[in-house]
This record gives C-alpha cells, structure tokens and sequence, in this order.
C-alpha cells in the first residue's frame, strides 16, 4: 500500500475516522472523502503524506477542525472542505502552505473565522466562501495578487476600501 496513489473512501457514511497509520501512504498525492458525514477529525498523521496533492472532505458534516499537522503538506495545492457544516476555522498553519492553489469553503455554514496566515498563500488563486453564512468578516488578502474570490459573505458591510481591495484581488 505505500505506493497508493489515490484513496477514495467517498460515501462511507459510517466512517467517523481514519486510523493514524494513514500517515504511512507516503506516495498518496490524492485522499477524496466526499460525503463522509459521520467523519469528525482527520488524523494528526496526516501531516506525514508529503505527496499529497489534493485534500476532497466535500460534505463531511461532523468535521469540526482540520488538525494543525497539514502545516507539514508541503505539495498541497487543492483543500475542498465544502459543506463541512461542522467547520468553525481554519487552523492557522494554512497559512504556511506555500503550494496551495484553491480552497473550497462554499457551505460551511458554521464557519465563523478565516486566518490572516492566508495573506501569505502567494499560490493562491481561488476562494471560495460561498454561503458561508457566520462568515463575517474575511482577512486582509491584498496582499495576494490574481486571487479570485467566489461569492463573500454577504453578512459583511463592504466599505469603499473593501471594494477597492476586490477590484485590485480581480485583476
């Protein structure tokens, strides 16, 4: 198994984790858990697969944090966590993923913070925090350049900085 490209254990509605020796798929550069609703943590071992490329937790529903170990995912370049209802923040090692290209927050309803550490994802090209309902504010992201931003929330009052910020994230 340690030469496991992809692991897809989408639909596994029972699953409520992952065992720590996942850690031990050193060549998996893809783990797409779509609609594990019960999945309530991922292993800290997961910090341990440098392949992995893509992280898909599409609708896991009970997952309240992701574990501060993805700091180590170093090839990391898609994080989909949409409809991850359970999801009140990022934790602020994303911000030291140097290779992450898209975050896919659309419907984390319960969301309520993102980390300034974002500011520093030069990679980054795509945020979306679609229907992210407790979703206040958003940090400052000017700093990176191209970023396309996929629906705000709309609780947040724009000021005219802010829509000067957007404009300039557009372009």
């Amino acid at each position: 198994m340690a030469r496991l490209k992809v692991l897809n254990l989408s639909r596994c509605t029972l699953l409520t984790a992952l065992p720590e020796s996942l850690g031990n798929l050193v060549s998996l550069s893809s783990l797409i858990l779509y609609e594990c609703q019960r999945l309530a943590s991922l292993p800290e071992s997961i910090g341990d697969l440098e392949s992995l490329s893509e992280l898909h937790l599409y609708n896991c529903r009970a997952l309240q944090a992701l574990p501060d170990s993805l700091r180590r995912l170093q090839s990391l370049r898609v994080l989909e966590a949409g409809n991850c209802r359970g999801l009140r923040t990022l934790p602020d090692s994303v911000g030291e993923l140097a290779a992450l290209e898209t975050i896919g927050l659309a419907l984390c309803v319960n969301l309520t913070a993102l980390p300034e550490s974002l500011a520093r994802l030069a990679s980054l090209t795509s945020l979306d925090v679609r229907m992210c309902e407790s979703l206040a504010a958003l940090p400052d992201l000017s700093p990176i350049k191209g970023l396309r931003l996929r629906d705000q929330p709309k609780s947040r009052e724009a000021s005219e900085e802010d829509e000067e910020m957007r404009a300039s994230q557009l372009t």
